[in-house]
């Protein structure tokens, strides 16, 4: 599903924007991962061999992540670090799939952090 793609990338934009204020965050980063956990696994089945492919998303194992920050709320921003980690590296890789590189492309670029 590429279309996803480019609304994955606005809601982890978005997401990053509204860490600090804390402007309906959780609702931005539970929708970019289930958005990243269709674009992975495709359209949602009731089957063990897509049970099996998405349990090995990282997607959908920081939507239980995501569910215990919100339950903490607004007062340590520290549990939204690995959160927003996840959104710089998925925003690197979809502005790298594109043609050309985009405003984070060179982060995949990194040693460390390339696939």
């Amino acid at each position: 599903m590429p279309s996803l793609k480019g609304i994955q990338f606005i809601l982890w934009v978005v997401f990053i924007l509204t860490v600090i204020p804390r402007l309906y965050t959780n609702y931005f980063a539970f929708a970019a991962l289930l958005c990243g956990v269709v674009i992975r696994a495709g359209r949602p089945q009731f089957n063990t061999a897509y049970l099996q492919s998405v349990m090995v998303d990282e997607n959908f194992q920081l939507l239980g992540y995501t569910a215990v920050a919100a339950m903490v709320g607004a007062v340590n921003i520290i549990m939204y670090m690995p959160l927003a980690i996840h959104a710089i590296i998925i925003c690197s890789q979809i502005s790298c799939a594109e043609s050309t590189p985009g405003l984070l492309g060179f982060i995949s670029q990194i040693g460390f952090i390339k696939n």
